[in-house]
């Protein structure tokens, strides 16, 4: 039986303020449906006013671009035929962007594959230059 808001019952407690009227209507359901709808409005009105221009990454691709960057980073450090201290790595939308020096032809062309050898890379551009080791 619904108690109407301020009501006292028998056991001495307060009827709960928007949950149940006098006339008998469920309002807190309806309450909790229409929070819902406009936490649902909000947050996808964040997500569209986040969202960049044509040029501008997504938080997809920054996420993926971060674990290729890694990935690449790691495969050039474990790999004990390269010196990949001297190679940055950048990585925006997939295609991988590598300078530095490296100390011959070989090392240049091993640097190549083990780059390509990482999932997700979709494109390798190089800047890196070939200089031959100090004496």
């Amino acid at each position: 039986m619904a108690v109407p808001y301020g009501v006292r019952t028998p056991a001495g407690e307060h009827a709960k303020a928007g949950c149940m009227r006098a006339s008998g209507g469920n309002i807190g359901i309806m309450n909790k449906s229409v929070v819902k709808l406009l936490g649902s409005a909000a947050v996808a009105l964040s997500l569209v006013a986040c969202a960049g221009g044509p040029n501008e990454r997504s938080a997809g691709e920054v996420f993926d671009d971060s674990a290729i960057l890694a990935k690449t980073k790691a495969a050039l450090v474990k790999d004990p035929d390269l010196h990949a201290t001297k190679i940055d790595v950048d990585v925006n939308r997939g295609a991988v962007t590598l300078t530095g020096v490296v100390g011959s032809e070989a090392e240049r062309k091993k640097v190549l594959e083990t780059v390509w050898g990482v999932k997700g890379v979709q494109s390798v551009q190089t800047a890196l230059k070939v200089q031959a080791p100090n004496p």
